[in-house]
């Protein structure tokens, strides 16, 4: 099971003549250990830790390719892509908050990023989407909304923050580009990011 929170490796081909080999995944961080099983490039892996053995010029990295307790193993570093952390640091996060059935972050400097991570599939329906903060239309507007597209869905993130006069609250919006009509609404809870925390 991969988490929203786990570093994720992505297994690929170390022979670019041969793209479909299988990827060997080994009981132990060396090519003396026996191989467990193979998987076709591609496939996602969570990433459990890293390890260089004496005398081996690669490192090995311990990973988890299933939901069993025995589906773990080894692979090399030229057969795995690591994936970028994708939740950056709290200093970096402008807004976060829970639905009942996601978690949401805004992120980023001058370029705003989102993630939105779906709690019930275990899995990501955005990963470092650009997100454009939507200008106010007027001063007297509280909520600060920022938007990401993927394939046919616009994500909106709306709030507002919490200041000496106002109680914040946030929501996350999911519509259909074409048409406009929203399939996804739900409130947020557990809200934070600097953004947000105007107190």
């Amino acid at each position: 099971m991969i988490t929203g929170t786990q570093q994720i490796g992505i297994l690929k081909t170390n022979n670019p003549n041969n793209q479909n080999l299988q990827i060997n995944i080994r009981s132990g961080p060396s090519l003396n250990s026996n191989v467990k099983l193979t998987k076709p490039a591609g496939t996602r892996v969570s990433i459990l830790e890293k390890n260089q053995p004496s005398g081996d010029r690669y490192s090995w990295y311990r990973i988890r390719y299933g939901d069993g307790t025995n589906d773990i193993g080894w692979v090399r570093e030229d057969v795995i892509n690591i994936v970028p952390n994708p939740n950056p640091s709290e200093s970096d996060t402008r807004l976060f908050f829970e639905t009942q059935s996601r978690q949401v972050r805004i992120y980023g400097g001058e370029q705003s990023y989102m993630n939105v991570y779906v709690k019930a599939t275990d899995s990501t329906d955005l990963l470092r989407a650009t997100a454009v903060r939507i200008p106010k239309s007027d001063n007297y507007q509280p909520w600060i909304s920022y938007i990401a597209l993927k394939d046919k869905n616009v994500y909106q993130v709306r709030f507002i923050p919490l200041t000496q006069t106002q109680s914040g609250e946030a929501e996350l919006i999911i519509g259909d580009s074409n048409n406009g009509r929203i399939s996804w609404q739900e409130k947020g809870f557990s809200i934070q990011g600097y953004e947000y925390n105007r107190l």
